[in-house]
């Protein structure tokens, strides 16, 4: 199960990407932003519900499903506060 929740890869914060965005002169590197962490998040929820089934895991039990809700919650709150953000607050919330 580690190897495919470490392959899945959770991004929260694509720094990288939008450092090469920004050197190549995009106007806006930030774009990338919502789609990259909500892609990784659905990414490793697939590669958790895979292995469970195939490995004969119960996930559907009352903590593991408060974890996932859980964070779900703590990635939807992100998100929402990202989405208020302008271009310009979005590229120094990245950086800092």
């Amino acid at each position: 199960m580690f190897l495919c929740l470490h392959a899945a890869g959770l991004t929260l914060l694509p720094t990288s990407i939008i450092g090469y965005r920004a050197a190549q002169g995009a106007a806006n590197p930030a774009d990338i932003m919502i789609p990259t962490i909500i892609t990784s998040f659905v990414g490793t929820l697939a590669a958790l519900f895979i292995v469970g089934f195939r490995q004969r895991i119960n996930l559907f039990n009352l903590p593991v499903m408060l974890f996932v809700l859980l964070i779900s919650g703590i990635i939807g709150g992100l998100m929402t506060y990202i989405t208020q953000l302008t271009g310009v607050q979005k590229f120094h919330f990245t950086i800092t």
